[in-house]
């Protein structure tokens, strides 16, 4: 009927045994060779890559940063618009300042961009036409002296109102 087991079942046969789960090797298996990394308890290889134990099975998902290759991460090229794109998206950007997802990427099958490139566009556009507009505010104000504390608001005088959306950081393509 059922398998027969002769003799206590070894730790390590179980691959969901505490030994196991923890990397621990049996006694007749050495250890990799560890020689740099220090005081770094590891368990064994798991798709060619050693990664040390911790609590938890959370870290058994990525290697650690020390024991990957040292290479930088590459940076995505910036984007160079053509004079049609540029014209296409500044059009669409004088009707709408925030075009929803299916008309980003409706303009961008139109240009032959991606979307995430159009949308990244138009939260970089929106942060110029932002400082622009600032910019043109502060220059109809009077040249004040500059020592002069600015006037408390008083009866009948408003703040000017917030923009929300100036929190949108710029986006390097």
């Amino acid at each position: 009927m059922g398998k027969v087991i002769s003799g206590p079942p070894r730790p390590h046969d179980n691959p969901f045994g505490m030994d196991t789960i923890l990397g621990r090797r049996p006694a007749a298996e050495p250890a990799p060779s560890l020689s740099g990394l220090g005081a770094l308890h590891l368990h064994p290889d798991v798709f060619g890559v050693p990664r040390p134990l911790c609590p938890g099975l959370s870290c058994l998902a990525m290697p650690p940063r020390a024991l990957t290759s040292p290479a930088k991460r590459k940076r995505r090229h910036r984007t160079i618009f053509s004079e049609e794109q540029l014209e296409q998206l500044e059009e669409t950007f004088e009707k709408t300042h925030y075009p929803d997802v299916l008309l980003r990427e409706q303009l961008a099958v139109k240009v032959d961009l991606k979307e995430e490139r159009v949308e990244v566009w138009f939260k970089n556009r929106r942060a110029k036409w932002r400082k622009r507009r600032r910019e043109e505010q502060e220059s109809r104000r009077p040249a004040a002296d500059p020592r002069a504390s600015p006037p408390p608001l008083g009866a009948g005088a408003t703040a000017a109102p917030l923009d929300t959306a100036e929190d949108e950081a710029l986006q390097v393509d």
